[in-house]
């Protein structure tokens, strides 16, 4: 029985190893909207990741 309750805790530390959140940071960059030029400021995405 105490075998099966370590396998248990084990997946569910792999399980929350695998899905943390990981911040990337994106440059600037400009982008043409509606005919006008605009400047988009850096900033972090979320990607999931091991």
């Amino acid at each position: 029985m105490q075998k099966k309750k370590e396998r248990f805790y084990a997946g569910i530390m792999m399980l929350i190893k695998v899905r943390m959140p990981i911040l990337i940071k994106v440059k600037g960059y400009t982008r043409v909207r509606n005919g006008k030029i605009e400047k988009v400021h850096s900033y972090y995405r979320i990607v999931k990741g091991r």
